[in-house]
């Protein structure tokens, strides 16, 4: 491929993905799969690598992807709510881990499940639940303070009284809450949604509340954003700084040092979860140059596809057994 193509391409790639995005974030209404979109996605970003000189400020491997909807009063936030870096196999995770090491040799990793729903930020002031926002682009999200009250997990008081406390979680619509209502959508001829994850933004987002605590949300805190008054020296003394706050934290995390011999152990297709990888030194991600954290996905996430029939349904619900204590979570 010469100059003149890969120019072509680029912007032919930038133009679809730029589509997708605003399918997925704003309308909640994707068109392509999980694995099309991260496939282009890479294309993009190998052909920017190749030709840096073709790289514009405004391609998609620039933002986080989504914008902020005009529906909710905009937020901005203090701390960008960066996204994860895909990768597909085994040594992509070496890679990755390689490269941690090269500027932290005494790197420790934490692994975690990856809960596919809708990220969101609670902030909290001396104590209690002031703001509540999404991701949006990564820079501006929207407040949706009110919608997030309704979700029983979320402390509206912190049994700590900081100055200033904000957590990063995934708000998801669990599996039977999700079943139970493509089956209310279809009974009512109405457009089902298409998977949980879309469920619970759409009902996230909704303009009365009364209407989202209808929807039977949950959430999983998994980051600490940030805090005054008090300092921490690692990833997973914060994930227990949160827990001891009151949030419900992301569960089966641990702490490795061998992240890529110990995901070797596990047959990828037998994995009902994505994993992500953070870094476990809170210091170090501030420093690093490039991503602290990525997710492996040894399976295709789904953006698209029909609703659910009943076999369907009932399909799922057995294989779910196999998450034992997080069943009822929707992760890919």
């Amino acid at each position: 491929m010469d100059h003149t193509q890969a120019k072509a391409r680029i912007e032919e790639l930038s133009g679809l993905l730029e589509q997708y995005n605003h399918e997925y974030y704003v309308l909640d209404n994707p068109s392509v799969d999980d694995y099309t979109y991260d496939m282009l996605m890479h294309e993009l970003a190998d052909l920017e690598q190749q030709y840096p000189d073709l790289r514009s400020a405004h391609s998609p491997t620039q933002r986080v992807g989504g914008t902020a909807s005009n529906q909710f009063e905009k937020v901005s936030h203090e701390v960008q709510m960066q996204s994860l870096q895909d990768v597909f196999s085994i040594e992509q995770v070496g890679s990755f881990v390689t490269r941690c090491r090269e500027e932290f040799p005494d790197v420790q990793f934490s692994v975690e499940p990856k809960i596919d729903g809708l990220s969101v930020s609670l902030e909290y002031r001396d104590g209690r639940l002031t703001l509540g926002s999404t991701r949006g682009d990564g820079f501006v999200g929207e407040d949706v303070t009110a919608n997030l009250k309704t979700i029983r997990s979320i402390p509206l008081t912190l049994k700590t009284e900081l100055p200033l406390v904000e957590a990063r979680g995934e708000v998801y619509m669990p599996r039977e809450s999700f079943y139970r209502l493509v089956q209310e959508q279809e009974e009512n001829d109405e457009q089902p949604f298409k998977n949980p994850r879309n469920a619970a933004a759409g009902s996230l987002r909704q303009k009365k509340s009364e209407i989202t605590a209808r929807r039977k949300l949950d959430i999983f805190i998994f980051n600490l954003q940030r805090c005054e008054g008090r300092t921490f020296s690692t990833h997973d003394e914060t994930l227990q700084f949160l827990e001891d706050c009151g949030f419900r934290v992301i569960p089966g995390r641990r702490s490795v040092l061998r992240p890529r011999k110990s995901l070797r152990r596990s047959d990828p297709s037998e994995i009902p979860v994505q994993i992500f990888l953070t870094i476990l030194t809170v210091l170090s991600s501030r420093s690093m140059r490039f991503p602290s954290a990525m997710q492996w996905a040894p399976l295709p996430k789904r953006r698209s596809g029909r609703s659910l029939t009943n076999s369907r349904r009932r399909k799922r619900k057995r294989r779910s057994g196999a998450l034992r204590s997080m069943s009822d979570v929707p992760v890919h």
